[in-house]
């Protein structure tokens, strides 16, 4: 029996594969896509042969910055990140946790510093990855995995 693709190929773009079931929408917010002239499509709680069930994000006419790589990395490590030119994968590679953050997330200690209208921005080091915590590189508060899920929501 042949198999039919369930969202057409994209010309040039992302394609973002392996994301744990029920995370897309996250990532779709995380960015931006909902605002985005870009074609997207969503497919969600696909079956896998690794993972059960997956979602797919395809983004037409868009490659992910650096710091959308790194957020990416926060909230679903090991998401493949696909690259494609002219209907063909260039480029192919797995979304690991960054070792440090910043402008991503803000810190959720209300009297750090990072939080007044200083011109500064706020930063984490990554200190554990399973579960993730992160320390604020001002005021030494540590930050949970709910709570960087949190500012994603």
């Amino acid at each position: 029996m042949k198999k039919d693709m369930l969202v057409s190929r994209i010309e040039n773009g992302t394609v973002l594969d392996q994301i744990p079931a029920s995370k897309s929408l996250m990532i779709t917010r995380l960015l931006g896509l909902e605002d985005d002239p870009s074609f997207v499509a969503i497919a969600m709680r696909v079956k896998s042969k690794k993972m059960g069930t997956k979602d797919i994000i395809k983004i037409q006419g868009r490659e992910l910055t650096s710091d959308e790589l790194d957020a990416l990395g926060l909230i679903s490590p090991g998401v493949t990140y696909v690259i494609v030119k002219d209907y063909e994968v260039v480029s192919k590679r797995k979304v690991e946790i960054p070792s440090e953050v910043s402008g991503i997330l803000r810190c959720i200690n209300p009297t750090c510093v990072s939080n007044f209208r200083e011109p500064i921005v706020p930063s984490f080091k990554i200190i554990e990855s399973n579960p993730l915590l992160l320390r604020c590189d001002f005021c030494d508060r540590v930050m949970l995995e709910e709570n960087v899920l949190a500012q994603f929501k």
